[in-house]
């Protein structure tokens, strides 16, 4: 039976690809475990048993979905022309971010580091 972690794998797998295909395939596989869990929920009387089901069930459901969203926009995306220079512009704004994120940590760093030092260093000297 599926459990929510084969549902986060197959979403996981999903985010890494920007391959349509695969993108459709993985959405399968999410349909497939969803009919699964409805088997399973119809074969049970125990109600604990049906929560749990019916959760899994509407998870696999939910992330098929979403998979098959993504490639419908992929595919969409990779009809226009100018696709592949969004996608870098968008990568590059990315790191842009990153770097520019990463810097101001940075430098809360070196301020906290020299507050701390005014901290260690003045009761020090009144020691």
């Amino acid at each position: 039976m599926a459990t929510q972690e084969d549902i986060d794998r197959i979403t996981e797998l999903a985010q890494e690809t920007e391959d349509v295909a695969q993108l459709k395939a993985y959405a399968q596989e999410l349909r497939d475990l969803s009919a699964s869990m409805a088997q399973a929920f119809a074969r049970t009387e125990d109600q604990a048993m049906r929560d749990d089901i019916a959760a899994i069930r509407d998870s696999a459901e939910y992330a098929a979905e979403e998979v098959a969203a993504r490639a419908r926009q992929l595919e969409i995306d990779q009809m226009d022309p100018n696709y592949e220079a969004r996608k870098a512009d968008r990568a590059r704004h990315e790191a842009e971010r990153q770097a520019r994120e990463q810097q101001e940590a940075q430098e809360g760093l070196k301020k906290l580091g020299g507050f701390l030092e005014g901290l260690t260093g003045g009761g020090g000297g009144a020691g």
